[in-house]
């Protein structure tokens, strides 16, 4: 339960990042 919730938390903060900084998201792909 915490570990799914852990994943969410990191999946919002990526998508925050990803959508202020485009170069972020080139870094992830």
């Amino acid at each position: 339960m915490k570990f799914r919730f852990l994943l969410w938390m990191l999946g919002l903060l990526m998508a925050r990042a990803s959508r202020n900084n485009p170069a972020f998201q080139q870094q992830l792909a």
